[in-house]
Formats: C-alpha cells, structure tokens, sequence
C-alpha cells in the first residue's frame, strides 16, 4: 500500500509539473499585445491550449502503458519542452507577420484627420492651391475607408453574381490643380505592402500606370485606390487557418449563450496604413492620405465585425460599451460605461441648414428585397412616415453602402417640429418596438481627439423579434447631424 502511495505520488507530482507548462506556454504566447493582430492572436491563443492537451494525453498514455519512472519522466522533459518552445516561437513570431507588411512612414504628416461631414467644414486644402477631395464624400478628404468579404457568398441562397455581397473595396480621390503651374506627383507608395493598390488614373487601368503624374493648371485628376488585402488572403490560405477561424467563429457563437464578450481574436480585421504622395510641392512635398480597412472572412452571422470595429474603421472614438452583442441586455436597457444616451425623439439643432444623414454600414441579411430597409422620418404624435432611403439589396455586408435616391452621400431634411426615426420596422421611440425593447441604439458621435461632435449621434439598428435577432446593433448605421434630442424618457433607460 505505501509502495503503491508512493509511486502515485511520483507520476501525480509529473503530471503538475507538466500542467505547470502548459500554463505557462499560455501566459508566455498571450504575453503579447494581442489586438495589434487578432488574426495572428487565434495562434496564440488557440495553439498553446492545443499542444497542451496533445502533450497532456501523450503523457497519460505513458503513465498506462509504462511503470518505468525513468521513461515517464523523459516523456515529461519532452513534452514540458514542446510546450514551453511552441509558446517561445508564437511569442516571437507574433508580430512578424505586420513587421513584414510594413514597408515605411511618411516622411510628413501634414493633414490632421478630421471630419468633413460637417455643415461648416470644408476640403482639405494643401499649401499651393491644390485640394484632394474624397469622392465618397465620408468621413473626411484625406481619409478613406474600405470593406471586404474574403469569402462575400450567401450561403441562403443560389450560388449566382445575385448571391454575392458586393464590396466597398475602391475608394476615388480627386487632385484639382488651382496653381498658375503645373503641379508633379513624383511617386506613389502605400505604407504597408499587400493591402492596398492603385487601380486606376483617370481612364488609364493599373496595368498602364506611371509615375510622375503632370497635373496641367485648372487641371484635376482621379485617382482610384483598391483594398485587395492580398496579403491576408494569402496568409490564410493554409488549411489550419480555415479551422482556427472557424473554432473562433463557434466561440463567439457560444459566448452568446453564456453571456460571454470574447474579448480579443476575430474573424475581421481593422487594417490601417497611408497613401503617401511625392509631390513637387516645396512646403509640403509628401500629401498622406489615410487609409481604414475590415476585412472580414466570411458574410453574415457571427462572421461578421462587431460595431465598435465598425466605428474605428470610420475614426469615431464613440464607445459602444459591447463587442459582438449587448452584454446580454437583449435590448431592454441602454448600455452602461458607453457613449449611448436614451432618447425618443429629435428636433433640429440649426434651423438655418438642413439634417444630414448617411448610412455609414450595415451589417445584416444580404441579396434579397426583405434586406432593402428604409430610413423613414414621422413627427411626434401623427402617424404618417417619410420614407428617406432605400438600401441596395446587394450591400447587406459593407461599410458606406450604396442607396438610392441619395444626392451627394448624403440625405438632406428639415423637420419643422419634434419627429423621430425608423430604420425598417424599428423605432427610435421604443414603446413601438417588438416587446418595447430598443431596436435603435443612438450614441453620441465622438471624433478621432474623443471630442463629441456636436449635435451629431451614431443610430445603429437591430432587427427584434426574429429568428436573426443577435443584439449586435449594426445591421444598419447611420450618422445623422444636426439634431439634438429632446425627450430622455424612462422607458428608454
């Protein structure tokens, strides 16, 4: 018996020193700023845990199959070394993968991003007369936003062009020449390799571009920039990559059941770098534009990118308070340590100019009429609705969808009295929604210096009700200004 005691003892003491390991190839390969990269963090996360078990069940083999102390113990030497090297290796290879796509800075940073959509802003002018307008007209001139779906097909339905998500993957600006000479782009370059590209000049295609670029007095050019994201297309192409995010996909999945914000690791990605141009300009020769990106692996569900992602892409610091769903509220209350505010209903701040709004994403179902929902206005107290926008049926997975009947971007109002929105069947004043829960969140815009806009707020929706409903509030967002709301009721907190 105290034989027995004995050797239980022995392999007992082996097996702590191995989980020992285990736990500390954890701490060693999460040891790294995982939100630099949160498709690289899925390794580092994922992988210790892994090899832990693999090495964990390797050794209890070894303690059923072999008495021998000795071969136990060297089986634990082994298997404590795999662990603690794998860990050692993800840790140094983490920020390899970014290292590696880095290729410079800008030499000069003279913009300062800032919000155009703004009733007294204006375009970014350089020293010289020469501006640089964003076409798409949102967030500013010098910064410009991306998204795409590696894999944008749309599982519900026939695989046709009509099953596909389109992308916002092509952003134009335009360089107006206002100087009595000619103005020289000398050179092009992106600070990050395999992301970006130019695909165009004018009419020339990228096959036939070259630098320098001679801008005639009076002159303007365009210039068409792709977010390819080749160089995570291609990293991902190894299978091992397909089951990591797909297991992070099913976490997320879980979390929801649980109540559980997985805090880091993702299936999309906010991807920033610049445009940097060399001009001939002798004040400021380098023009840096920025470029925000999400690349996002798949459409729909739980692959698609949290809200917060979302608002990062497009600069705003507004704080959502939640990640991939509302903390489990399930839309009953607002969202507490956040950026939100309970309200009903709006007036208009300026009655001088117009309300502006823009829908800057939507994440929800795609390719079908049903997901072709309409921002609608009514006034307090009257049941007639003023249909606003609507939606184009293939853009249910994109930042700045496009729409119809929107002039400039933008869609421009001026109420005359207290009036509220409606995004599809949702409304900003509760006590009309599904169960009275919120299907609108409104929070305050807050620009990229954490300065709240004013009289600008973020609406984003959810649909209530159905068998989609997931509490993510970004199946359509929009950025409205100019208002300022006037009832902060308690149904609403």
């Amino acid at each position: 018996m105290k034989s027995l005691s004995g050797k239980t003892f022995k392999w007992g003491y082996l097996l702590i020193m191995l989980l020992i390991s285990i736990v500390l190839s954890i701490i060693i390969a999460t040891s790294v700023d995982l939100h630099v990269d949160e498709l690289g963090a899925l390794f580092n996360i994922y992988l210790p845990f892994l090899v832990g078990l693999l090495t964990l069940s390797i050794f209890l083999a070894t303690v059923l199959l072999n008495k021998k102390f000795n071969i136990r113990i060297s089986i634990l030497i082994m298997c404590a070394c795999v662990n603690l090297l794998t860990a050692t290796a993800l840790k140094l290879n983490f920020y390899f993968f970014l290292n590696n796509l880095s290729i410079s800075k800008p030499k000069s940073d003279p913009y300062k991003l800032s919000f155009k959509f703004s009733s007294y802003s204006s375009p970014v002018v350089s020293s010289g007369n020469v501006t640089i307008q964003n076409m798409d007209g949102f967030p500013s001139n010098n910064h410009l936003v991306f998204s795409l779906v590696y894999d944008p097909y749309n599982n519900g339905a026939k695989f046709t062009s009509e099953s596909l998500s389109r992308n916002h993957d092509n952003v134009t600006i335009r360089i107006k020449n206002q100087k009595t000479n000619s103005y020289v782009i000398k050179k092009a370059s992106f600070s990050n390799k395999g992301l970006w590209v130019i695909s165009r000049i004018n009419n020339i295609t990228a096959d036939n571009l070259s630098f320098p670029l001679k801008i005639p007095p009076g002159d303007s050019v365009d210039i068409t920039i792709a977010f390819t994201a080749d160089a995570i297309n291609q990293r991902i192409k190894p299978s091992v990559w397909s089951a990591l995010l797909k297991l992070q996909y099913h976490v997320v999945r879980m979390g929801r059941i649980i109540n559980y914000q997985v805090p880091v690791g993702g299936t999309c990605l906010n991807l920033n770098g610049t445009l940097n141009l060399e001009t001939t300009d002798k004040t400021k020769p380098v023009k840096t534009i920025y470029l925000r990106s999400i690349w996002q692996y798949k459409a729909e569900s739980d692959w698609e990118p949290e809200l917060q992602k979302v608002l990062n892409a497009l600069n705003f610091k507004t704080k959502t308070g939640f990640r991939n769903f509302d903390n489990g509220l399930h839309g009953d209350k607002i969202t507490e340590l956040s950026d939100e505010i309970p309200v009903s209903y709006f007036e208009i701040a300026n009655k001088l100019i117009p309300v502006k709004i823009i829908k800057i994403a939507s994440y929800q179902g795609c390719c079908t009429t049903e997901n072709t929902d309409t921002i609608s206005y009514y006034y307090q107290g009257q049941k007639i609705i003023y249909p606003l926008q609507y939606s184009d049926k293939l853009t249910g997975q994109m930042l700045l969808p496009t729409s119809r009947n929107v002039v400039n971007g933008y869609i421009s109002i001026k109420p005359t009295g207290p009036f509220a929105l409606k995004i599809g069947s949702l409304y900003t004043d509760r006590s009309k929604n599904f169960a009275k829960k919120i299907g609108i969140r409104v929070w305050k815009a807050v620009n990229e210096y954490g300065i709240p806009i004013n009289n600008a707020y973020i609406l984003g929706s959810d649909y209530l009700g159905k068998d989609g409903t997931n509490y993510d509030y970004q199946d359509n967002v929009y950025y409205v200004e100019n208002i300022k709301p006037i009832a902060v009721t308690a149904s609403n907190k």
